[in-house]
Order: structure tokens, then C-alpha cells, then sequence
């Protein structure tokens, strides 16, 4: 038989933090297991990873079982919070051997059981690239598809978010679109920050305005740039949505030069603590930098 959470098995599997598992990328994808290795050290917040099939390949019997398995889940993060609605972000967790779509679709601000259901299911259902079966398996016996990972995270209201890692794109890094400084003589890995008002919705997309920054890894700052950032995705009266930078703030840092060395520092920090690189986006609130993504470098 099938182990649970096993390419083949047909059951859906959760994992929480504490759970056996929860480190294993090939269970849960590299994105959560480096998140939950940061778990005794750094504040993260609530989350929890489902991997499971594509409803349309699952029997009714099947369908039913994700729902079960989906609102024990809930219920759990209804007793973690102690919020009886908690307000959540729904998005494939990356990374790892798990298959990554190029475009998946990703939910902010998902509210109660139901609009969580329908959020899983269109994550399930994205198209993947090839995933590998069990060979002793035919591939009808799970759709031809296999196994997806869906992160269930608690939403961080942030105030700024940023991107952080080696040669983060548009930071003016060696691999990014903007070149080193002039003088730099030698080649020494670079930190590169991104950072946006809000949560940050659309950061990884080079084309989104935002503040960079380039550090080297004595944290010393190379270059800052301030972009004008007219838009900003906030959580505001109950709800995620798209409004207006004010004016003030259009052409002002989002990080001061301290606060993005200190995003520098904690990427450092993860870096050295899980022995390998990473890209890494952390939300800004009240002074509080929230790791709310942190996916090995391929």
C-alpha cells in the first residue's frame, strides 16, 4: 500500500509544523520545509500545507475524503489563531520536487470553509508539468497527474513587503537587470532587496515599481534606488484590495537604509541556518519583520 502523502497515494495529506513530515520537501515541497526548519527560531506565521490530487481526478467517495481532510485542517488553525474566521493566503508551495506551474493561481484574503474549499480546488487543479508516478502504476490510476502541494498560510497585514536573496532581480546585481556599480572590482556574492508598500502583490514581477537595494555580505549598502509607486495591494476594511499610493509616499523608501539591512541581516541569518541559498519575502508591520516566504534557490 501506498504511504501517505506518497507521489502515488490518492489520499490527501496535511501537514502543520509540528508534524512529521513538514520538513520534507518531497512530501511537502522545498518552500515549506524550509519555511518549518525557521520554525524554532523565527516568527513565522500559522500555516499549513495539503497535497492532495486534482478534484477531477478524485471518485465522490475521494471528494468527500478532501473535504473531511480540509476541514479538520481548518478547524486546527481555527484553535492555533484562536480566530474563528482567520484571514488566509491560498497558493501552490513551491520549490523542491514537487511539480511547479509557471502561472498558478494564488488567493489573498480567504475567508471561512467554504471560499477555502474553492481556493484548494482551483490551486489542485492548475496545470502542472509532467509529475513522476509510481512506474508500477498505470498513469489513469491518478489522472495522469499525481500529487500538488497547496500552502494555507495566515495573511500578515503588512505595511511593506520585500524580496530578498542572491542577486534578486532588478537590484542591480551580476544577474539582474541592472548592472554592479562602477568600481566594484570583484565578483563576491550580493543581496539584493526589492521592496513595495503593502502586500507586496505583483513584487516578483520585474516590471512592478519598487525600492531596490543591493548589500554586500558585510552589509554594507552599494545601492539604493526609490521608484515611484503609485499603486499598493492593502488590507483595509475587511478586505484585500488595490488602492492608490498616497501622494506623499509615491517617491518615499519604503525601507530606510537600517530597516532593508536588517531584511539583508535576516536573509544572512537563513541562509546560515539552513545551509543553502534562498529567496525569501518578508513583511514589514509595525517594525516586525514576518518571514511569509522562504523557497530554496534552485
Amino acid at each position: 500500500m501506498a504511504a501517505p502523502g506518497s507521489e502515488y497515494s490518492r489520499r490527501p495529506c496535511v501537514y502543520f509544523a509540528a508534524d512529521a513530515g513538514a520538513r520534507r520537501p518531497e512530501l511537502v515541497g522545498g518552500e515549506f520545509a524550509c519555511m518549518n526548519e525557521l520554525a524554532d527560531e523565527v516568527p513565522l506565521p500559522t500555516s499549513f500545507c495539503l497535497t492532495a490530487l486534482s478534484p477531477d481526478d478524485l471518485l465522490p467517495a475521494e471528494t468527500d475524503d478532501l473535504r473531511r481532510v480540509l476541514a479538520g485542517a481548518y478547524a486546527r488553525l481555527q484553535a492555533i489563531t484562536g480566530q474563528p474566521d482567520p484571514r488566509l493566503v491560498v497558493r501552490r508551495s513551491t520549490g523542491g520536487p514537487l511539480p511547479q506551474p509557471s502561472t498558478a493561481p494564488s488567493f489573498l484574503d480567504v475567508a471561512g470553509l467554504n471560499r477555502l474549499t474553492d481556493a484548494v480546488h482551483e490551486v489542485l487543479r492548475w496545470p502542472a508539468p509532467t509529475r513522476v508516478l509510481d512506474p508500477r502504476l498505470p498513469p489513469a490510476a491518478l489522472g495522469g497527474r499525481g500529487r500538488s502541494g497547496v500552502l494555507v498560510q495566515v495573511l500578515v497585514p503588512a505595511e511593506v513587503t520585500a524580496q530578498v536573496g542572491p542577486s534578486a532581480p532588478g537590484a542591480g546585481t551580476r544577474r539582474g537587470t541592472d548592472p554592479v556599480p562602477s568600481g566594484r572590482p570583484d565578483p563576491d556574492p550580493l543581496i539584493g532587496v526589492r521592496a513595495a508598500w503593502g502586500l507586496g502583490e505583483g513584487l516578483h514581477d520585474e516590471e512592478t515599481p519598487a525600492d531596490t537595494y543591493l548589500f554586500t555580505e558585510n552589509l554594507r549598502l552599494l545601492q539604493q534606488r526609490i521608484a515611484k509607486k503609485d499603486w499598493m495591494t492593502v488590507l483595509a476594511e475587511g478586505a484585500v484590495m488595490s488602492v492608490q499610493v498616497p501622494a506623499r509616499l509615491r517617491l518615499v523608501t519604503c525601507l530606510d537604509e537600517e530597516q532593508a539591512r536588517r531584511v539583508s541581516s535576516l536573509y544572512l541569518h537563513v541562509r546560515q541556518r539552513l545551509r543553502r541559498d534562498v529567496r525569501m519575502s518578508v513583511a514589514s508591520l509595525a517594525g516586525d519583520l514576518v518571514p511569509v516566504a522562504c523557497a530554496p534557490v534552485s
